[in-house]
């Protein structure tokens, strides 16, 4: 998980990872907009299902 700072100064959360042998990026959630503790739950539940050989999706 890692965070990003827009231009506009608007803070993303991200997950960071690699599938099929290449680097993607996902955005979570805006903060504020969602708290840490959610973020880092969502954040291990993709990570299960790369584990499980599948692309992260969210919802």
């Amino acid at each position: 998980m890692s965070v990003r700072v827009t231009p506009k100064g608007k803070v993303v959360f991200q997950l960071r990872y690699r599938y099929a042998g290449k680097q993607h990026r996902l955005d979570l959630d805006l903060y504020p907009n969602i708290p840490l503790k959610e973020v880092r739950t969502e954040s291990d539940r993709l990570r299960e299902e790369l584990e499980k050989g599948y692309a992260p999706t969210t919802g």
